[in-house]
């Protein structure tokens, strides 16, 4: 009789039938239910013909000073800058993914990764150029801050209600870096 009850019992945990383990898989999936979801794309730039040109312009410029410039025919730096172009023109033009956004009782998941508040120092939502951005900083040392695009049929106000109770909200100016890859549009 013993060997039975052992026997249903792994048959039991091997289907994962477990009650204890039901009941807390259940209020895990309660507690990380998203607040507010949205889908967006993983980046949105808008460069012209101008900006490609440049773009080309940039790296023909300096193939010429590391072939005849510098003094010395330095082949594998022109070699090296060419991959690198060709390679950077790719990434650039690939289509950008749609990534789901969740916002929880527990954390802002984007992207494939969980930010939990207990993670985050404060949060921002800024407006301009047609676009509103929800900007998240991270308790991290070395974490830049995460934006992350608001559609136009969320409310940004019913965001800021439900993020406001869990992370202090701070308005956030862009430090230099951040404003020159806004204009070089990287």
């Amino acid at each position: 009789m013993d060997e039975e009850n052992k026997q249903e019992e792994f048959i039991g945990r091997e289907n994962n039938e477990d009650p204890m383990t039901m009941e807390a898989s259940e209020e895990k999936a309660q507690e990380i239910e998203p607040i507010l979801s949205w889908e967006v794309q993983e980046h949105v730039y808008d460069r012209g013909l101008v900006w490609y040109i440049l773009f080309g312009l940039f790296f023909v410029v300096l193939n010429v000073y590391f072939l005849w410039g510098s003094g010395s025919r330095q082949w594998s730096a022109a070699i090296v800058t060419t991959m690198l172009a060709i390679v950077y023109f790719v990434y650039l033009n690939r289509t950008p993914e749609m990534t789901q956004c969740n916002v929880t009782t527990v954390g802002i998941e984007f992207n494939d990764r969980f930010y939990s508040y207990t993670d985050l120092y404060s949060f921002g939502i800024s407006y301009g150029n047609n676009k509103r951005i929800l900007q998240l900083l991270t308790n991290k040392r070395y974490m830049y801050t995460i934006e992350i695009s608001i559609p136009d049929d969320l409310d940004p106000v019913l965001l800021r209600s439900v993020l406001i109770k869990h992370i202090p909200e701070q308005s956030f100016n862009h430090d230099f870096l951040e404003k020159i890859s806004r204009v070089l549009k990287i």
